[in-house]
């Protein structure tokens, strides 16, 4: 039987359609051009800046403002000294700018715009708003890093962050697939899912039992695990690699 997001009928192998399709279309396109020249990387990024800084001069108030005067028409798209003519927009303003910094034309080609909020783990959460095309390039990044690195897809990933709800202590959540990302092709990869809420023991408890491949975390919480585990004498036989996220990774706990 075909899993979501491909053609019925087709069990080997997955024929991706839709979001999955162009997400795979997309990181296909990447690895190819992480090998061109330089100057030919950077021609195309001048081209895509300018038409950025286009539409959000002209479809967010909180940007237009800001890129006043930015030259957009070289043919070769936004030079550097005018892009370094760009100010950078920090965490705190993005909160205050509110619905100015919403966009009043969605290129419909992008499909529907969804709200996207952080995680709130270092301060009030950011609230933006993200098309369809936007969840397509995470989808094509995230394949991305795992070719990067040379992930087993079927593997068993374990996660500990935050949750809007489930994945409650002490056992967590146990699924299948990674994410959206690799959904096509390794549907029933097992994941487990921890929530941060958890003590740093029901953490360490948790991970002996679950013993993932891989394992996904906040750089804080991996250095409390750590030690932890060191302090046990205990070890995660299987784990091979551990990603940390949202927050700075201290060189100690690297």
């Amino acid at each position: 039987m075909a899993t979501h997001g491909q053609l019925p009928g087709i069990v080997w192998p997955p024929v991706p359609t839709g979001a999955d399709a162009t997400a795979l279309a997309l990181a296909w396109q990447l690895e190819q051009s992480q090998w061109w020249p330089a100057a030919r990387l950077a021609a195309g990024q001048r081209r895509q800046l300018a038409a950025l800084i286009r539409h959000a001069a002209t479809s967010t108030p909180f940007y237009r403002a800001r890129l006043a005067g930015v030259a957009t028409d070289h043919p070769d798209g936004v030079a550097d000294d005018a892009w370094a003519q760009v100010p950078i927009t920090t965490r705190d303003a993005l909160i205050a700018a509110g619905d100015d910094l919403l966009s009043r034309a969605y290129p419909a080609a992008h499909g529907q715009a969804h709200e996207v909020t952080t995680s709130r783990t270092t301060g009030a959460p950011v609230r933006l708003r993200a098309t369809e095309l936007m969840a397509a390039w995470w989808r094509a990044l995230t394949l991305r890093d795992h070719a990067w690195h040379r992930r087993d897809l079927d593997a068993h990933l374990a996660a500990i962050r935050h949750v809007a709800d489930g994945a409650a202590p002490p056992d967590g959540l146990r699924a299948r697939g990674w994410g959206p990302a690799t959904a096509a092709i390794a549907p029933d990869a097992p994941m487990s899912l921890l929530s941060i809420t958890a003590t740093i023991d029901q953490q360490v408890d948790w991970l002996v039992r679950a013993d993932p491949t891989y394992l996904l975390i906040y750089p804080t919480a991996l250095d409390a695990v750590v030690h932890a585990l060191a302090a046990r004498g205990a070890r995660l036989p299987s784990l091979r690699q551990v990603r940390t996220i949202s927050e700075a990774l201290a060189p100690a706990t690297r």
